[in-house]
């Protein structure tokens, strides 16, 4: 039994010096459960007899109650409910946001997403960050992706997908609704402290696109003459999701909470067309 004692107070030292020993990501279920080894010991005796984590079992038999064709879609239905359960001042919730995201620029709505790398700046574009921010901005951390409301938005700079535009959206400027590209996200590192999260303070560098006034259906049927049988738009149909856009020499700044939506962007002829999508759960072309 002394034996037993000594081992349960050395346990207990290590599992005490396990935050300092080891990153965050190593406190798992299975530290904790090196407290219960002693007990173990006592109640089944000796490790070579039993499993060095009484638990395991028991894990094993949860993981059978739940299979893909076991009421599945009510358990992912459920998941912002428990989400929602847990404290954000607690350090469950702070784990779970660190887990998730692997990024601390975090905000419960923004997060700049990657490691922040350093980007030489046009005249221009050095003319617009000191206009917006003034004197107070010491550096720019600069990012290539960012999450907003659970939507992940890529820039022109992020170069590991090519074969989706993850980069065109739709934003508010000066209070009206706009079109552009995702040049690149931005954190300011200010020079004097301020009361604003940092991701709050985060912006984005926009190329503004130009909407053309454009009748599709005019321009479809241009070739044919019109008589009792073919005549243009006869049901009057509008396709208020699909804008017509040209690149203009315009960019500007905004703050990543007065990005909307993401949109699908497709190249055709000389024009841009912007499509808005109608939800983000089925993947777009």
């Amino acid at each position: 039994m002394k034996d037993i004692e000594k081992s349960e107070s050395l346990l207990k030292y290590f599992v005490f010096m396990v935050p300092s020993l080891y990153d965050e990501r190593y406190r798992t279920i299975n530290i904790h459960s090196l407290l219960h080894l002693p007990e173990t010991v006592k109640e089944l005796g000796p490790l070579w007899s039993t499993s060095c984590f009484a638990f395991e079992g028991a894990n094993g038999e949860l993981l059978k109650l739940f299979h893909g064709n076991i009421n599945a879609v009510h358990v992912f239905q459920q998941l912002p409910c428990l989400l929602s359960s847990i404290s954000e001042k607690s350090i469950v919730f702070k784990f779970i946001c660190s887990v998730m995201s692997g990024s601390s620029h975090r905000t419960p709505y923004f997060a700049l997403l990657g490691k922040p790398n350093s980007k030489s700046l046009t005249d221009k574009e050095k003319e617009m960050t000191f206009k917006y921010f003034g004197h107070q901005i010491c550096r720019l951390n600069f990012h290539s992706r960012a999450c907003i409301r659970g939507v992940t938005y890529h820039s022109e700079d992020y170069t590991r997908v090519t074969k989706r535009n993850s980069y065109s959206v739709k934003f508010l400027q000066n209070d009206e609704l706009a079109y552009g590209l995702i040049t690149w996200f931005a954190e300011p590192i200010l020079c004097q402290s301020s009361d604003e999260e940092p991701c709050n303070a985060a912006i984005a560098l926009i190329k503004v696109l130009e909407e053309l006034s454009i009748d599709i259906y005019c321009r479809n049927h241009e070739n044919f003459r019109p008589d009792q049988h073919i005549r243009k738009n006869f049901m009057q149909i509008t396709l208020p999701h699909m804008k017509f856009m040209t690149y203009k020499d315009d960019t500007c700044i905004v703050k990543l909470k007065d990005i909307i939506d993401l949109c699908v962007c497709v190249e055709v002829d000389q024009f841009t067309i912007i499509l808005e999508e109608p939800n983000h759960h089925e993947k777009n072309l």
